[in-house]
C-alpha cells in the first residue's frame, strides 16, 4: 500500500511539473510569435495531452459547447481568449490565438497539407437570441437585461449636450486584432501555411469596420474609424496598445458613447476543418455575429459591464427580430476587453477565419444597421 501511495505521489508530481512545464513554453511560443507544425506550442500540448488525455488549448483556452457547434468541434475563440493582469486595471496582458499561427500570410509553399472549410449554421435557437455563453460565476438573467434601459445616450441626447461642438463623434470603431483575415473567395478548402493573417487593410477584418462606419456615417451616427492593427507590431502587447488609443480617442472626444472592437473568429475541429459561420438572408451569403461582452471578475476595476450587456442583450433582439439566423449566442468572459470606456462598449466577431470578406461584410452591413436604430433610439426592445 505504502509503495503504490508512494507511486501516486511522484506521478502527480511528475504531472505537475509537465504541466507547469507545458504552460511555460506554450506561452513563450506565443509570446515570440512561433510559427510552424513543430513549434514550442504544440511539442507542450502534446506533453500536456500524453499524461492528461486532453489538449493544453482546449484546458487553458477553448470553450467547447455541442449546442454551438456539435461535440466534434472545439470552438478556440480566435482573438477573445487572452488571460488578464488582475493586478491592476490593465487590458489583458496576454493574447491567444490558439488554433492560428502568428506568420507571414504570404508563406504558402507546396508541401502545407489542405484541409475542408465547413459550413456550419452556429445561430442561437432561443426566442430574441438571448442565450449565452457564460464563463463567469455570476448568475445572468439575460431577459432582465433586455427589459432594462440601455445606459448609453442615444444621439439626440448626445447632441443636444454637444450642440456647441463643431464635431461630435458618437461611435468609435476600432480593432484590437486587425490582421485578422478570412478565407479566399470560391474555395472549400484552406492550407495549412494559411495563418489567415493580413496586413491590408483592404481585406482584413479592418475592412469590416469600414464596412460599418461607412453605414452609420451615413445615417448621420458620426463614427470614427480607427484602422491601426494593434496587432501588427507586437501581437501579445495588442490590448493594452488598443486600450491607450481608445482612451485617448474618448479623451479628445468625449461625445464618444459606443466602442466596438471589431473581429473575427476562429473555429478549427478537431480533424482541422475549418468552420464557416453561415447564413442565408433573402438570399445573401453572410457571415454570423457573436457578441462578447468582458466583466469585471478579472479586473475588479470594470464595474460598468452590466450597462454594456444590457446594450448587448438589445442588440441581439434587433437582431434576431431582423435576421435570427445570423446571431450566435452572446459570450460572457471574465476578461474585460477594454470595455470600461463607455456604457456602450462591446466586442464583435464578425464571422470566422473559414468565412470570406464579403460575407463578413455582409454580416457587418445587418449588425451597423441594427446599431443605428439603437444609437437613434428607435429599437424594438
Amino acid at each position: 500500500m505504502k509503495s503504490n501511495t508512494k507511486a501516486k505521489l511522484i506521478l502527480r508530481a511528475a504531472k505537475a511539473v509537465i504541466f507547469a512545464l507545458s504552460f511555460t513554453v506554450f506561452i513563450s511560443s506565443l509570446a515570440f510569435e512561433t510559427a510552424g507544425r513543430f513549434s514550442g506550442g504544440e511539442l507542450s500540448a502534446t506533453l500536456f495531452t500524453a499524461f492528461y488525455g486532453t489538449s493544453l488549448n482546449t484546458a487553458l483556452f477553448s470553450d467547447t459547447s455541442a449546442s454551438d457547434t456539435g461535440s466534434s468541434v472545439k470552438i478556440a475563440y480566435g482573438s477573445s481568449e487572452p488571460e488578464e493582469n488582475t493586478s491592476s486595471d490593465a487590458s489583458p496582458s496576454v493574447n491567444a490565438d490558439i488554433d492560428e499561427t502568428i506568420a507571414d500570410d504570404s508563406s504558402v509553399n507546396s508541401s502545407a497539407e489542405r484541409y475542408s472549410i465547413i459550413k456550419s449554421d452556429l445561430s442561437t435557437s432561443a426566442e430574441y437570441g438571448l442565450e449565452a455563453s457564460n464563463q463567469t460565476s455570476y448568475d445572468i438573467d439575460l431577459s432582465e437585461y433586455l427589459s432594462a434601459e440601455i445606459a448609453a445616450p442615444t444621439l439626440d441626447e448626445i447632441e443636444a449636450e454637444y450642440m456647441l461642438d463643431d464635431y461630435v463623434p458618437i461611435v468609435l470603431i476600432v480593432h484590437t486584432h486587425g490582421t485578422e483575415a478570412y478565407s479566399p473567395e470560391d474555395t472549400d478548402t484552406y492550407s495549412t501555411d494559411n495563418d489567415f493573417r493580413s496586413s491590408d487593410i483592404s481585406e482584413n477584418v479592418v475592412a469590416v469596420g469600414a464596412e460599418m462606419a461607412d453605414y452609420l456615417n451615413a445615417c448621420g451616427i458620426t463614427t470614427i474609424h480607427c484602422t491601426e492593427m494593434f496587432d501588427l507590431e507586437s501581437y501579445m502587447d495588442a490590448y493594452s496598445r488598443s486600450a491607450a488609443a481608445i482612451s485617448e480617442y474618448c479623451a479628445i472626444y468625449p461625445s464618444i458613447s459606443y466602442v466596438f472592437d471589431v473581429h473575427r473568429d476562429c473555429i478549427i475541429t478537431d480533424e482541422l476543418e475549418c468552420v464557416s459561420s453561415s447564413a442565408d438572408v433573402n438570399g445573401v451569403a453572410a457571415a454570423q455575429f457573436m457578441c462578447v461582452v468582458g466583466t469585471d471578475e478579472y479586473a475588479g476595476t470594470h464595474t460598468g459591464w452590466r450597462d454594456n450587456l444590457t446594450l448587448a442583450c438589445h442588440l441581439q433582439y434587433e437582431l434576431w427580430s431582423a435576421s435570427p439566423t445570423i446571431t450566435r449566442r452572446l459570450s460572457i468572459r471574465t476578461a474585460s476587453y477594454n470595455q470600461k470606456y463607455t456604457q456602450g462598449s462591446l466586442f464583435f466577431e464578425i464571422g470566422t477565419c473559414g468565412n470570406t470578406l464579403n460575407e463578413a461584410k455582409s454580416c457587418a452591413l445587418i449588425v451597423a444597421k441594427a446599431l443605428a436604430k439603437i444609437i437613434k433610439g428607435e429599437g424594438d426592445a
